[in-house]
């Protein structure tokens, strides 16, 4: 029966340091700042942006219809994002500034990388 409960107790021991081995990389991944960008009536709000290389931007849609960020320059898209749902992109040196929506190409913004 001693055995039985220094190997739980090893198990949970290990299990824990195990978790706090797993929550470093995303602690590290969240020192840039968050930026949100709302898409409400067929456009992003706000269309022009200041961020940093490390950031994240947070893409969240209010319309009825799915739209997305896509670069001009074609080097980063992000997935479909359809109505009440978010997605993010990490900023990276050197990623192109001006996007808009591939199904609603009529959609512009600007992200200003500094």
């Amino acid at each position: 029966m001693t055995s039985t409960k220094t190997t739980r107790r090893t198990l949970i021991a290990g299990a824990a340091a195990a978790g706090a081995v797993t929550a470093l990389p995303a602690a590290a991944a969240s020192d840039g700042m968050l930026h949100e960008i709302e898409i409400r009536g067929f456009a992003y709000n706000p269309a022009q942006l200041t961020v940093k290389p490390g950031d994240r931007i947070r893409w969240t849609n209010r319309d009825r219809a799915p739209h997305d960020a896509t670069a001009a320059a074609k080097d980063w898209k992000t997935s479909i994002i359809r109505r009440n749902e978010s997605t993010e992109i990490t900023v990276a040196a050197g990623m192109s500034a001006d996007y808009f929506c591939s199904v609603h190409p009529q959609m512009r913004a600007k992200v200003t990388v500094a």
